[in-house]
């Protein structure tokens, strides 16, 4: 069923509608519900803030010099969730002969990046108390991070189908010392295959706790403490990552007045989209195959990577050129919208036209010039996300994409989310924000990492493939990854087995997607891969022609390369 079926609602559903806040009058009431919303709040708040001071100070008496700090108020709303953990594939090929001796290996490079002061955070351990989580730094040794993890069975080799089972079992499973760890490292203890002669080919898992940092600042750690070669590995990284800057406070170096008159008018459209936000939020839930039930807590993990020769980044650089105006962004999703959309089809007789869908992007840029910093750089933003079930106008479809990607960047919820989870939520106790967080009203999130050029690691060992896999919360169920590795993509797709899925369905969600990507190149007429000779279609003639309400916002945190 197409999205402009005129049977069921064929636009998002606003409580109030974004476009109020552009209206002068109507921004008066609204700065004036936040006023008294804070005028409301503000003693509740000065009391936890002072209580969160109080058990700092507690602590650090109690702890001495191992006390490492309260989790950071950005980052407290990440102890809501149950099993909160980013988790990263790399496939290696490594002339090292046994799982064994690469644990040994591996632990030996890890001794020096683990023992710098930024990395303090990956021997640490996070406890409660009153309600608010802490670090204790150095409780955790290289022998509780780095280990093998067993596959049973005779085979000398190890197949994919079994990894990806590890792969989900490792999304609930407890982190080392009784889940109070924050990082971990398994070998799998059989290989994948035997490239040549003296090379084989390894799993090894990196598993990190949200709380520590967000994607982009853990692989730029690991990237510098791991990488061997680090010159033109910075330069590129650093170029990619300053696309996904998502602020609205660093567009330019100011001075004097014009600092303050920027920071008033942050202030003025917080104040304004606030109400707005929280009460579309709250309103507006999912009612798919893929939201409603509560979570089982049971993960399926899968991932897909493009293959040598498939060409899909030049796919996307060409549909890029024949649809004018288009990014990475707006055709990665495209795929996505269709691919979700076909299954939803085939699951439910009502499906939906809109999807609720979670998008994450930098607020702030880390320095890639100074020493890493193992930090929470990002923010959200809850965008409704049409869904394409068939391929009539590709042109269209990336189009109208892009048109309301733009349109997200213009309004401001990735600062007020920003703001809100470090200012408001972060001075609340756990137990109370759990209360808030209880029922997340979305389908899925979908995250987009930095390309990240091909590269050697660990004294020699070549990174393949390289997946990240991001964690669920509340009722929220799907977890997209993005990330283009050696020019090539890998995405991973982390989905909870209470929602009518199975193992086999999830693994092919992840292929379509690339395969999608091949399939629109083709709709417009490129056959192979190759540029045709076809000039560009202008978008904007093709928006005066169509129903735009019957299209939602969407966005991807990527870079618009």
């Amino acid at each position: 069923m197409d999205i402009t079926d005129t049977s069921r609602s064929t636009s998002p559903k606003y409580a109030i509608s974004p476009k109020l806040a552009k209206n002068e009058l109507l921004a008066i009431p609204l700065f004036i519900i936040s006023l008294i919303l804070f005028i409301i709040l503000a003693p509740v708040l000065i009391l936890f803030a002072i209580l969160r001071i109080a058990v700092s100070l507690i602590l650090k008496q109690g702890h001495g010099k191992n006390y490492g700090g309260l989790v950071e108020r950005e980052a407290t709303w990440l102890k809501t969730a149950d099993m909160p953990l980013i988790n990263i594939v790399t496939i290696l090929h490594s002339k090292i002969s046994s799982p064994e001796a690469l644990l040994s290996h591996l632990k030996q490079c890890l001794l020096g990046p683990l023992s710098q002061s930024n990395a303090q955070k990956l021997t640490s351990v996070c406890n409660s108390f009153m309600g608010y989580a802490y670090y204790l730094n150095n409780q955790v040794t290289i022998d509780d991070i780095c280990n093998t993890i067993a596959v049973d069975g005779e085979k000398e080799f190890l197949d994919k189908n079994v990894l990806t089972d590890i792969l989900g079992d490792l999304a609930s499973r407890a982190m080392p010392k009784g889940n109070s760890g924050l990082f971990e490292v398994l070998v799998v203890n059989k290989p994948l295959k035997k490239v040549d002669n003296d090379t084989y080919k390894y799993a090894v898992i990196f598993r990190v706790n949200h709380i520590v940092a967000d994607g982009i600042a853990l692989t730029n750690f690991f990237l510098q403490s791991l990488a061997d070669d680090q010159g033109q590995l910075k330069r590129s990284f650093k170029e990619l990552v300053a696309k996904f800057d998502a602020s609205k406070t660093k567009k330019a170096n100011t001075t004097g007045w014009q600092r303050i008159i920027q920071i008033l008018r942050h202030i003025k459209m917080f104040m304004v989209y606030l109400p707005i936000i929280l009460a579309n939020s709250r309103s507006s839930e999912d009612r798919n195959c893929l939201h409603g039930p509560n979570l089982s807590g049971k993960k399926i993990s899968v991932y897909a990577a493009e293959k040598k020769g498939e060409g899909l980044m030049l796919a996307v650089k060409q549909i890029k050129r024949r649809v004018t105006g288009s990014t990475f962004s707006s055709v990665v999703l495209t795929a996505i919208s269709r691919v979700i959309g076909r299954h939803m089809l085939k699951k439910e007789d009502n499906s939906p036209n809109f999807v609720n869908v979670m998008m994450t992007a930098l607020f702030s840029i880390p320095n890639m010039e100074e020493t890493p910093i193992l930090a929470n750089y990002f923010s959200l933003a809850k965008l409704d996300m049409p869904l394409f079930r068939n391929s009539e106008d590709v042109n269209c479809q990336i189009g109208l994409m892009e048109k309301y990607w733009n349109e997200v960047k213009e309004k401001p919820d990735f600062l007020v989310n920003y703001l809100v989870s470090r200012y408001l939520f972060g001075v609340l106790p756990i137990p109370l924000l759990k209360q808030l967080f209880d029922e997340v009203k979305i389908t899925m999130s979908v995250s987009n990492l930095p390309g990240v050029p091909k590269l050697r690691v660990l004294e020699g060992q070549q990174v393949e493939q390289l997946v990240f896999f991001t964690h669920n919360h509340g009722t929220m169920g799907v977890s997209f990854t993005i990330m283009t590795y050696d020019n090539k993509f890998q995405i991973g797709l982390t989905i909870d087995t209470v929602f009518d899925c199975t193992k086999e369905e999830a693994q092919s969600l992840v292929h379509e997607v690339l395969k999608e990507i091949r399939e629109m190149h083709k709709e417009l007429d490129f056959g192979q891969l190759g540029l045709s000779k076809s000039k560009g279609l202008a978008i904007d003639t093709q928006y005066e022609n169509k129903d735009t309400k019957n299209t939602a916002s969407l966005c991807l945190s990527s870079s618009d390369r």
